[in-house]
């Protein structure tokens, strides 16, 4: 059996950052992912100004910044376009006066190139099944893509794998919490909104919910809420939703990604 001092479990943002602080600090770090490739959907796409705070603390900032939108305000809209409420980030006491826009595979590929300066690698294709514990300590099953099992007795267990990961799952403690009743559609777009490229809008009428954040490229993350049992939808039914929250105003003529 295998040892290591940390063990991370997930390859997404949080397990690259944490990986590379703890191999910048001279951690014994071993970084799985159950994908074999990383994935290229928008997914989480707002860097708020603290975590820019984070990243310029260990010389990540420029990256980021270059990569980026900048959403400097956010607006509500009703229904006929009039604006209901807004905020502005200016003065809010961080280096950085604004949220960076970017989606998650690109914040993802600066970790794994920062990670990778550093000596560190992402295992890929590599599954934590079981987080159990006996007369060793901390015992973890991983499954590799050959079929091959490993077990092995890290130190420490840093669970990045998401709500439904195994950590989570093998947790003796229930988290304390309730379900929030809500069933939404998620889309990376290309149109000509109505809104300035800088700004997160929400829009808010008879017809439904929408979110339109900037994203690089000219491109845009559509956040709307959805009917509860519609379980799919298609490029269509997506250009077709964000138009009628837009009032007629625009439609998309590009639908990259959507969920679900």
């Amino acid at each position: 059996m295998a040892r290591n001092d940390v063990l991370i479990i997930g390859a997404g943002p949080s397990g690259l950052f944490a990986a590379a602080e703890l191999v910048r600090h001279g951690v014994d770090v071993r970084l799985i992912e159950q994908e074999a490739r990383s994935h290229h959907e928008a997914r989480a796409t707002a860097i708020q100004p603290g975590t820019l705070e984070i990243l310029d603390s260990v010389g990540l900032l420029p990256p980021f910044l270059e990569a980026a939108e900048h959403v400097r305000r956010v607006r509500v809209y009703g229904p006929d376009m009039s604006e209901l409420s807004g905020l502005d980030f200016e003065g809010i006491d961080c280096r950085c006066e604004f949220q960076c826009s970017l989606p998650q595979y690109e914040t993802q590929r600066i970790l794994e190139t920062h990670l990778s300066s550093l000596g560190g690698v992402v295992e890929r294709g590599v599954t934590a099944t079981k987080v159990d514990t006996d007369a060793d300590g901390v015992l973890v099953e991983l499954v590799h893509a050959d079929g091959g099992v490993e077990r092995v007795h890290p130190d420490v267990v840093i669970g990045a794998g998401g709500a439904h990961s195994v950590t989570r799952q093998s947790m003796s403690e229930p988290l304390e919490g309730t379900t929030y009743q809500g069933h939404f559609l998620v889309a990376d777009i290309a149109m000509q909104a109505p809104v300035p490229r800088d700004q997160g809008s929400f829009f808010c009428g008879p017809d439904g919910l929408m979110l339109l954040a900037p994203l690089p490229g000219g491109r845009w993350l559509t956040f709307q809420d959805l009917e509860e049992g519609v379980q799919t939808v298609s490029d269509e039914d997506v250009a077709a939703r964000t138009e009628v929250r837009l009032g007629g105003r625009s439609r998309p003529t590009d639908v990259t990604w959507f969920s679900p």
